[in-house]
């Protein structure tokens, strides 16, 4: 994954922000812009580090089936989804490099609150529950309310969504 990211990185001379996306997870409409605004503000950690992580901590943890979306808000810091980091020109190193639970240990860390910006997968079926230690999270129906901050804050049709599982 290092190869393919490093295979794509512009030469431009400025740092290089990535990200990485898990198949069951979506960060928010505006999360590029809002990436480009924190590092914007975070110039001097970034001149001075070879990486710094952008940790947007604010979102949902959801479960799609028939029904729509079971969600919970969630606030947690360093999973995956929302999860950025700046790269230095000529440095190899990529997002792939780090753990992402672990990456505090090796670079500056901005934790970004305050915005919904992740809306992660939480199933038996995908890797967020692939420890069993990882106890099922209580989630609920989302209300009409939930549900549209939600079709609006990720480009979803949760009438797709429930369309999708209703015919399986």
């Amino acid at each position: 994954m290092k190869d393919a990211i490093n295979s794509v990185r512009a030469e431009t001379g400025l740092p290089c922000l990535q990200f990485r996306m898990d198949d069951d997870d979506a960060v928010a409409v505006d999360f590029i812009a809002k990436l480009r605004i924190a590092a914007a503000g975070a110039q001097g950690l970034i001149k001075q580090n070879r990486h710094v992580g952008f940790d947007f901590i604010q979102g949902y943890i959801a479960q799609p089936g028939a029904h729509g979306l079971e969600v919970r808000a969630f606030r947690q810091t360093l999973i995956t989804a929302a999860l950025a980091i700046s790269v230095k020109p000529n440095i190899p190193n990529s997002i792939m490099n780090f753990s992402h639970k672990k990456i505090y240990q090796r670079m500056p860390v901005v934790s970004l609150p305050g915005e919904d910006m992740f809306l992660r997968g939480h199933s038996e079926f995908n890797d967020s529950r692939q420890v069993r230690a990882v106890p099922a999270m209580e989630l609920a129906p989302a209300g009409p309310e939930v549900e549209a901050h939600i079709e609006n804050r990720f480009g979803l049709s949760l009438a797709q969504i429930r369309a999708r599982f209703a015919t399986g």
